[in-house]
């Protein structure tokens, strides 16, 4: 019997395959974007948060967390508009 883990590790791999088959990049690639791109979001000294088209926080960098005086934690699952001022929300909407 196979774990759920190993069902979200295949599926991840599999999606990872089309998208590059889309892209026109191999699978190596991606995962090569993938930890640059990590790298550049843990390591970057600017704070920065990763958030879904409804403004929900995916993510947070440790200068993201220091900005705030909290643990990175505490804003994942939040909407950005609950740390924000109101004038930078300009233009934004909030579901």
């Amino acid at each position: 019997m196979t774990s759920p883990a190993h069902h979200t590790r295949h599926a991840l791999r599999s999606m990872r395959a089309r998208v590059g088959a889309l892209l026109g990049t191999s699978s190596a690639s991606l995962s090569v974007a993938e930890q640059r791109f990590r790298r550049v979001f843990e390591d970057s000294p600017a704070p920065m948060v990763l958030a879904d088209l409804e403004m929900t926080v995916l993510d947070a960098n440790a200068a993201f967390a220091r900005f705030l005086g909290r643990d990175a934690a505490y804003v994942v699952g939040m909407n950005v508009a609950d740390f924000s001022q109101p004038e930078d929300m300009l233009g934004c909407t909030r579901p």
